[in-house]
């Protein structure tokens, strides 16, 4: 069995997860200005 994920491991993993999430939304909001500028 695998042993839960601690406290620290779990507020890494969602960090993780909004950081990625925070580049992802910018990425794509620069996809859309690049678009519209063409």
């Amino acid at each position: 069995m695998k042993k839960p994920l601690s406290k620290s491991e779990i507020n890494i993993t969602f960090v993780n997860s909004v950081y990625t999430f925070k580049l992802d939304t910018r990425i794509l909001v620069i996809q859309k200005q690049i678009y519209i500028q063409l």
